[in-house]
């Protein structure tokens, strides 16, 4: 069994306002997860730059990306940019708890986002009026959103519960 000499304890650190001394990182500890959040803001980000929704036929195709359809994609974007950046501020250091939660709003919002444009598509899909020569296809930029958005909600609620 062994002691610590107090005069050779670390000392405490400083109190900064608004911030909070990380906790010690071990397996999947805080840091860990914060990864997390960083690659869902990345996968969100990138989401809004890929294919939502294809159209062809025998002679062209055409493809759209989230930032092509209109707003949704901008404020996927943006989005996907906010998670990303409280990503980077949680491996950096703890900010304060609140903001550390806020990508479980971000993930529900785009996770709401990505639903009605899921629909969206599938009502295109569904009232084709040439089935038979023009197909349309859901692309992998909604998939890649709803999966980031899962991402981040699971990152926060495990640092969360954490820190």
């Amino acid at each position: 069994m062994t002691t610590t000499d107090p005069a050779t304890a670390p000392a405490p650190l400083p109190e900064r306002p608004g911030m909070y001394a990380p906790p010690p990182d071990g397996p999947g500890g805080p840091k860990a997860f914060a990864v997390f959040t960083v690659i869902a803001g990345s996968i969100i980000a990138v989401g809004s730059f890929t294919p939502w929704i294809t159209y062809t036929n025998l002679y062209w195709a055409v493809s759209r990306s989230g930032l092509d359809m209109g707003p949704d994609g901008v404020v996927v974007l943006m989005t996907g940019l906010a998670v990303l950046g409280i990503g980077v501020a949680r491996l950096v250091a703890s900010p304060h708890p609140v903001i550390q939660r806020l990508p479980i709003l971000a993930g529900g919002l785009m996770i709401w986002l990505a639903v009605l444009d899921f629909r969206a598509g599938n009502t295109a899909i569904n009232f084709n009026q040439y089935p038979n020569q023009i197909l349309i296809y859901l692309g992998a930029g909604l998939y890649m959103v709803m999966v980031g958005a899962i991402v981040a909600i699971f990152g926060a609620l495990v640092v969360g519960r954490r820190t």
